[in-house]
């Protein structure tokens, strides 16, 4: 999860998601549409006071102890955040960092703060072996569902590969294994 908010978020509005150019001798129908996907990718792109805005928040957040560490800087200096501190910025501070980031496209923070919630439930959730709470995990599934088709719908398509649809496995792994730090949850870094 903290993986995916790395390198899809913040990447993503950071415009540095592009995918390669078709050949020139390639069929035209393709350097529309790459065209049309490059486009899509522009509108998620950040500009410099955006950018600077989500600095300044994350660097606000940081510096309590036992907490995020000073000098958190998710767009100026994203290499330097390990796991624990994307984790932490996410779950804690997730909403007051992204706020107000596409204040002209409510259908974009809909299904950021969606994509967030849904993965902080994810982080958060148990299932004991002795608990049949199949119901529940059934519920977590479909917020899963309900937060990716929002997704789907706002996102540009070259956004919405396999680590987008491996989330919605996790909530069974979870009815099966108790949590997330009881099995093997890096599905996403095979790919």
């Amino acid at each position: 999860v903290t993986n995916f908010c790395f390198f899809f978020f913040f990447f993503l509005f950071q415009g540095k998601r592009y995918p390669s150019a078709p050949k020139e001798k390639e069929n035209e129908v393709l350097l529309r549409e790459y065209r049309a996907c490059c486009a899509l990718l522009d509108e998620w792109k950040l500009d410099d006071a955006s950018g600077a805005k989500l600095d300044e928040r994350s660097r606000a957040l940081g510096g309590e102890p036992q907490w995020i560490r000073n000098n958190c800087e998710v767009i100026s200096k994203p290499s330097l955040l390990k796991a624990h501190d994307w984790m932490l910025l996410i779950q804690q501070g997730g909403d007051y960092i992204l706020a107000d980031l596409y204040p002209d496209d409510p259908h974009k923070m809909e299904s950021l703060y969606a994509l967030i919630a849904v993965c902080n439930r994810i982080l958060t959730e148990i299932s004991p072996l002795d608990s049949e709470n199949r119901e529940q995990m059934d519920q977590i599934k479909l917020q899963t569902i309900e937060a990716l088709s929002l997704c789907e719908a706002s996102f540009p398509k070259t956004e919405l590969c396999i680590m987008m649809h491996i989330l919605m496995h996790v909530p069974d792994c979870i009815y099966r294994w108790n949590s997330v730090r009881n099995f093997w949850c890096f599905f996403g870094e095979r790919y």
